[in-house]
């Protein structure tokens, strides 16, 4: 039996990192990249047109606030697995948590660690850097 492979969006509004990472997570054959959003809005417009079961969000959207958009998100889809994936401080870990994110993982690590948050993150667990 073929194992259902999780969806997964990058919303990150720096497009070249957004583009690099969903082609690095597109090469795990677990994972299937629906697409990527540089903004709440285009978020919204991935979400229309897809069934997403993770996202790889940013903290910082060009002026707006991912932590906002994944509240947001999380409102209308309560399933949904949020791995944050920041260049930032870890200083809203604690809001972020409380919220329903599910993974934390610094933009400065290794990809396996965001590999094992995703993957955590669509079956309902929760990966944190034990630093955190």
């Amino acid at each position: 039996m073929k194992q259902k492979r999780i969806r997964i969006a990058v919303i990150d509004d720096q497009c070249v990192f957004a583009e690099a990472l969903a082609h690095r997570l597109s090469d795990e054959p677990d994972l299937e990249v629906v697409g990527t959003a540089g903004s709440s809005v285009e978020a919204l417009e991935l979400f229309s047109h897809h069934e997403i079961d993770v996202v790889a969000l940013d903290m910082a959207l060009a002026g707006e606030d991912g932590l906002a958009l994944g509240r947001q998100l999380l409102d209308r889809w309560p399933d949904l697995g949020i791995v944050v994936v920041t260049g930032g401080a870890d200083d809203r870990v604690s809001e972020a948590v409380q919220m329903g994110v599910r993974g934390w993982v610094a933009k400065q690590g290794a990809i396996e660690a965001l590999l094992i948050a995703v993957r955590g993150a669509a079956h309902g667990e929760t990966h944190l850097p034990g630093a955190l």
